[in-house]
């Protein structure tokens, strides 16, 4: 009987192809993500689990005015990282993340094939599935994986809502905006292809005026009442105490205001372009670039949202490709699709390998990486923790100022770990630089500190004199054929 009932469900995923590929992709997606998870740590994840712990902590109690905490305001993310909160266990919290990324591009990839069919949702998700760059920050207790994938889902449902003209996907969209804006404030621009898909979706038939308006109202509110629904569920404090969280995010924004005005932010109008140019296409980078750069603040996890369309388009591009080639030959069409989608993911399956645990620090072997390109969030820094500890030296000897200082201290248990700007002090035996400290102002600490230690060309074992005390540099550490991390260690000062 139990044989009997295996060969039924096999016969029954056989007749469903689409469900036998969702659960490859599924896979797909998830191995990844879960491979190795708390052996790498970046430099926000430990302020993270502290605001997950503290938001739980508030839920549990009652006490919902503590979870207002932040104006990011980072909601989902303490959502779901507080699940892993009774085991206290950054591998749990970064398993917890990954989980829901999955789950999040598995709706996407179910709304792709409602839009283009079965085999570009099926190309695209395995190209999802598979980017570097996307897999990085979705094994990571932040926001930005989670906030590309909320994205993405709205943008999908309002698309479904165009063509389709149902309103449940109206609904679907008003649910993820809410889930969109409670990852991260500006993910609320979203509420603007909303309204334009809400005002000019085609209508099932023409009608006056009076009856298009009304049909227009009732549209908005079936997105307005989830998406409200949802904001207030997840996020209570707006309904008890509407002050605080409004406070918080009105602070942000008006920091951002100020940082874009005085040009605090860093002016750097090509940051996006030569960005995206680095890890995507140049045509993504001067289309969605130019417009990105004109915010002050920068970063390049910022674009993720495009790496996503980028591989939907990709995806798109390929089938493509194999319908032109084959032509009518139906079983050709699939087998030529196979090979051009196995291709492209096997290609950033060998990046994979040679970046884990490392996704990070991914970029586009298409160009050349300067040499002072700035990447990197805290990866490499527990190999120099290894090192260190590989030296049986007790742990006064083992004082350490370092970049990124709460990353190498989660590695070197019982060690004093302090801030950079410490190394001058002799009370520090080592001194650790950190690849993330290029790319700063010509006037800021990080830049004279490259200068100073590690000159024109670094090598291990080299002295540099910095500040009136000699730095011998004992370690340099690689990621993907890059230097990440250098360590010096303080001489004695030489007798006079």
């Amino acid at each position: 009987m139990l044989a009997a009932s295996a060969r039924e469900v096999v016969a029954s995923l056989r007749a469903r192809p689409f469900i036998l590929a969702a659960c490859g992709i599924a896979a797909l997606v998830l191995l990844p993500r879960l491979v190795d998870l708390g052996s790498v740590l970046t430099v926000d994840e430990p302020l993270w689990q502290a605001r997950a712990h503290q938001f739980v902590e508030a839920i549990a109690t009652g006490q919902i005015r503590k979870t207002a905490i932040t104006g990011q305001p980072g909601i989902t993310a303490m959502w779901i990282a507080g699940l892993a909160v009774p085991w206290n266990s950054l591998a749990i919290s970064q398993a917890a993340i990954a989980t829901a990324v999955t789950i999040v591009s598995l709706a996407n990839i179910v709304l792709l094939r409602r839009l283009a069919g079965t085999a570009v949702a099926v190309a695209a998700g395995v190209l999802m599935a598979l980017d570097p760059f996307f897999i990085a920050h979705s094994r990571v207790v932040h926001t930005d994986a989670l906030l590309a994938s909320f994205m993405l889902l709205t943008l999908l449902c309002l698309l479904c809502a165009w063509h389709t003209r149902e309103r449940r996907y109206v609904a679907y969209a008003g649910i993820a905006a809410a889930l969109t804006g409670l990852t991260k404030l500006f993910g609320l621009f979203v509420l603007l292809p909303a309204a334009l898909t809400i005002l000019f979706a085609p209508r099932a038939h023409a009608a006056s005026s009076s009856v298009l308006w009304k049909g227009t109202l009732r549209r908005f509110g079936v997105f307005a009442l989830p998406f409200i629904i949802t904001f207030l569920l997840l996020w209570p404090v707006l309904l008890v105490s509407p002050r605080t969280p409004l406070a918080f995010i009105t602070q942000r924004v008006t920091l951002h205001a100020q940082e874009a005005a005085v040009g605090s932010g860093g002016g750097d109008t090509w940051y996006y372009p030569r960005e995206f140019a680095r890890r995507l296409s140049l045509g993504v980078s001067v289309l969605f670039g130019a417009a990105l750069s004109m915010s002050e603040q920068k970063s390049d996890r910022y674009m993720l949202i495009a790496h996503l369309a980028t591989d939907i388009a990709s995806g798109a591009a390929l089938v493509w490709i194999a319908h032109l080639l084959a032509g009518n030959n139906a079983r050709q069409r699939v087998l030529l699709t196979a090979v051009l989608v196995g291709s492209a993911g096997g290609l950033m399956a060998r990046d994979l390998l040679q970046l884990h645990p490392y996704t990070m620090g991914h970029w586009n072997r298409l160009l050349p990486i300067p040499a002072n390109a700035k990447l990197g969030w805290g990866e490499g820094l527990d190999q120099a923790a290894a090192y260190l500890r590989s030296l049986n030296r007790p742990a006064s000897e083992l004082t350490t100022a370092s970049y990124y200082p709460g990353v190498l201290a989660h590695f070197l248990p019982g060690v004093r770990v302090e801030r950079f700007t410490q190394y001058e002090s002799a009370d520090y035996r080592f001194v650790v630089l950190y690849r993330s400290m290029y790319g700063r102002d010509r006037g800021s600490y990080e830049t004279a500190a490259l200068q100073q230690f590690l000159g024109a060309d670094p090598q291990e074992g080299m002295i540099r004199e910095v500040d009136g005390a000699r730095f011998r540099l004992e370690k340099i550490v690689w990621v993907d054929r890059l230097p990440f991390v250098w360590v010096f260690q303080r001489l004695p000062k030489t007798p006079t």
